[in-house]
């Protein structure tokens, strides 16, 4: 690696005042931290007329420096694929970016494995320049959203104008992070004491009785759930057949603590069918609540037909042969394709994609509100549903946002594509609805500015027909009096007439994709009714999330507005053993633009 020398700096300075002395204390130190990195590919961002890397790629928004990249920084995504690059430098860049900061460091935590950033370090200057002023270490921390740092070094100045110096490591923090995501999911998720498991045979549990013989077939009845409903207020006689005994003596065997997935499934069918025919209780719900956590999860077996993998090579702007197993591409934003770029791709056209028809015709609607340009993108996600959650992750970054925010009710495994992907990681769960108003509330914190704030659950996949971000940006917002957009269209809500439509009546089906204005977003966390929600009896205060959303949407008297055909698909899944959970009926689309 070949650096710009002090030679080539001393001759700029008699040509351009900028190049002040003070500047190569930074630069030389800069150059130490890119050269422990070992990099081989190096990106810098306003790099002006000295790089100081010879031969790196440069990104700037004014092309008379004739940049690589000719792309204003504060503009996400950037045409960059993920990982591109082993470092990138921006040094007294980051104030100039005008509260679009964040969003920034999100796209280089994307496309680089390491940065280094300088900032004007505790400069007093309101009056004359206030873009230096005052920026300390919590400056720096609200735009780098807390990223722990390698390496600080504050460069001193003779005339008080510090400059401080950050080296993020990405691939380190994430090897942290990661070591703590994939801690070991177990049955301990639920339970305080998982019983060892031992094998038992049928004849030997202490909890059944034999009753009959029905139909060739014999039928048990199950003391351990009897006593189970019993002591939350529902006295019945449960019976269960020998396949569903064979099941459960093969697991650990159930306490009133921990109950084993067979247990949980044939307790939660029962709940269901009474609160079903109006005779459950809040007791009842809370047992239906700790069943509903121990049951095992599998993914629909039709899943993989709404998000295909996509063929290297398909793409209508790919082009010849390049080096190392890569291809040209004749996009305007992208150089190189490759089988993990592609996979992703915001731009991917397939060739019949030009017979389709844009949903900007298909879907009108005329934009008169503030319009979107900076989003805030969260993902709510919990341990049961990872084995939709990375089919989620890239049906978003193909739609256009190359950066949501995850949220994990304790821990989830990601893919390695997505492990740069930012996350908010709890502990010790919380629930579906604490986990999204927590969710919402930190998205606000992060960035309480933005235009629009989308929450995607973690069985999702959204049209991939063409850019869906290009496209809601043309169209958001529509009026003031839309506080709610959703992508999600139920089978309950769907008309034979193609459009947005606004719902008359409070909206109880589906919270899987809702977009929030900026007024309705601080609204609606702020709401008396929204926040008592989590004292609520049923289901002890931890779901409906889409009915909490539907009233507050009445009381506020804000529009929801919907898309008929759906531009969401809920992906769901089902359990082995209580197949009436899946994603169909009221819970699905109708129908669903790819």
């Amino acid at each position: 690696m070949e650096f710009a020398s002090y030679d080539d700096f001393l001759k700029l300075s008699k040509k351009d005042r900028y190049y002040h002395s003070s500047r190569w204390d930074l630069y030389s130190k800069a150059q130490e931290l890119i050269a422990e990195t070992q990099a081989e590919s190096v990106l810098e961002l306003g790099s002006y007329r000295l790089p100081l890397v010879v031969g790196s790629d440069t990104m700037d928004r004014n092309d008379k420096f004739q940049p690589t990249y000719a792309h204003d920084a504060g503009l996400a995504p950037w045409p960059i694929a993920d990982e591109r690059y082993d470092v990138f430098v921006a040094l007294q860049v980051w104030e100039h970016l005008e509260g679009r900061q964040i969003a920034a460091f999100r796209e280089v935590r994307r496309i680089a494995k390491s940065a280094i950033l300088s900032f004007p370090y505790r400069w007093d200057c309101r009056k004359s320049n206030p873009s230096h002023h005052g920026i300390t270490e919590e400056t720096i921390a609200a735009w780098t959203e807390g990223c722990p740092a390698e390496k600080v070094i504050v460069i001193p100045s003779k005339n008080n104008h510090r400059r401080i110096l950050y080296h993020f490591d990405f691939e380190k923090a994430a090897n942290l992070r990661t070591s703590i995501l994939k801690k070991e999911q177990t049955r301990n998720d639920f339970c305080d004491d998982a019983p060892a498991t031992l094998r038992r045979e049928p004849a030997e549990c202490r909890h059944r009785t034999y009753v009959k013989n029905a139909d060739g077939n014999e039928v048990f009845r199950c003391h351990f759930i009897e006593n189970a409903l019993a002591t939350h207020g529902h006295e019945t006689e449960f019976e269960v057949a020998e396949d569903a005994c064979q099941v459960c003596v093969s697991e650990s065997e159930p306490t009133p603590a921990c109950l084993n997935t067979v247990v949980s499934a044939l307790l939660y069918t029962k709940i269901s069918q009474l609160q079903k025919a109006g005779q459950s209780t809040a007791e009842i719900d809370r047992l239906g609540i700790q069943a509903e956590k121990g049951l095992r999860m599998i993914t629909h077996p039709d899943l993989d037909e709404e998000l295909p993998d996509r063929k290297f090579g398909d793409c209508v702007h790919i082009g010849d042969e390049s080096n190392h197993g890569e291809r040209r591409c004749n996009h305007s934003n992208h150089e190189c394709a490759t089988a993990a770029i592609c996979h992703l791709c915001q731009d991917h056209a397939a060739s019949d994609s030009a017979d389709s028809v844009r949903l900007i015709t298909r879907l009108p609607l005329k934009q008169a509100g503030q319009p979107v340009k900076n989003w805030m993108v969260g993902v709510t996600t919990s341990p049961r549903r990872e084995d939709t959650l990375d089919r989620t992750l890239d049906s978003i970054r193909r739609a256009g946002w190359s950066s949501p925010w995850l949220f994990f009710d304790s821990a989830v495994q990601v893919a390695e594509r997505h492990a740069h992907l930012p996350v908010t990681y709890r502990e010790a769960r919380t629930g579906a609805w604490p986990n999204y108003y927590l969710s919402l509330t930190e998205m606000l914190m992060r960035d309480p500015n933005a235009d629009a704030y989308m929450i995607v659950q973690d069985d999702v996949v959204l049209s991939h027909s063409e850019n869906l971000r290009t496209y809601l940006e043309q169209i958001l917002w529509p009026d003031d009096e839309t506080g709610v957009v959703s992508l999600f269209c139920s089978s309950v809500y769907h008309r034979e007439q193609e459009g947005w439509r606004a719902l008359d009546e409070k909206w109880v089906w589906g919270a899987l994709a809702f977009i929030f204005s900026n007024e309705a977003a601080w609204a609606f966390i702020s709401d008396s009714q929204v926040i008592a929600h989590r004292k609520s009896r049923q289901f002890d205060g931890t779901r409906k999330i889409d009915v909490t959303v539907g009233e507050w949407l009445l009381r506020s008297q804000k529009k929801i507005l919907y898309p008929v055909p759906s531009l969401a698909k809920h992906i769901g899944e089902s359990s082995t053993l209580w197949e009436e959970a899946t994603a169909k009926g009221k819970r699905q689309a109708s129908e669903f633009i790819r």
